[in-house]
């Protein structure tokens, strides 16, 4: 991680701990991988988060298998930061 700059971690799975508190800045999300979940709940502070990370280095975001709930909220800031709609940012993360 030390090689691609990373500095911060969004965490958005419930059930994977922050395993570097030591190294990294954390922002958990606590949610499980269902339909029923609010995830939209966390979008302003993950968004916050990630700003406020991106003028101090480089930010990863992970869930458990990565195809949901980190995939959310990266579309979810990519629509906020570039004003962009969600088709063209879907295609861009797909």
């Amino acid at each position: 991680m030390e090689v691609l700059e990373i500095t911060h971690i969004v965490n958005a799975a419930i059930e994977v701990p922050n395993y570097f508190d030591e190294k990294f800045q954390y922002f958990k999300i606590r949610v499980l991988d269902e339909e029923t979940e609010q995830i939209k709940n966390y979008f302003d502070d993950a968004l916050k988060f990630i700003i406020d990370a991106i003028s101090l280095g480089k930010v990863l975001v992970h869930c458990a298998w990565g195809k949901s709930r980190s995939a959310s909220i990266v579309v979810m800031t990519l629509m906020r930061l570039y004003h962009m709609d969600f088709d063209d940012v879907y295609e861009r993360v797909k």
